[in-house]
């Protein structure tokens, strides 16, 4: 894994519904994507495949604990996506975006927060939530 000072990344994160061009450059997260977001990058690697759907019977702490251990193994992919959004990009904010909205995302029951915990924790990345922020 990278050592933390190197990375250069300024992520945030938000419900495609809430979005607005303020809040960075979209980037999808999501299992599908949202119809008015056809065109925007992605980062597969952070989708919830195998948790939302296929963990839906187990509590969410196991939920988020699964995605965040399959977010250590791919924390290479991640890197080099992430680098890669960032060059294509330079000096704007990558806004991580799923369906969930705000009040379920601060409650601590969506992906994309859980992905902002993982970076806090691993790289030391505050990932604040879009809304009411301005880049």
């Amino acid at each position: 894994m990278t050592d933390a000072t190197q990375i250069r990344w300024r992520l945030a994160t938000c419900s495609y519904n809430d979005h607005r061009p303020e809040y960075g450059i979209p980037v999808g997260t999501s299992v599908g994507r949202h119809p008015r977001f056809t065109t925007t990058p992605e980062v597969h690697v952070l989708k919830p495949f195998g948790v939302f759907g296929v963990m839906d019977d187990h509590p969410v702490d196991a939920q988020r604990t699964a995605y965040q251990s399959r977010l250590h193994r791919d924390a290479g992919a991640i890197e080099r996506l992430l680098d890669d959004l960032t060059a294509t990009y330079p000096d704007e904010t990558l806004c991580l975006l799923c369906w969930c909205r705000r009040d379920v995302a601060l409650r601590g029951e969506c992906h994309r927060r859980w992905a902002a915990d993982w970076f806090a924790d691993v790289y030391g990345i505050e990932v604040p939530e879009a809304e009411g922020r301005l880049r």
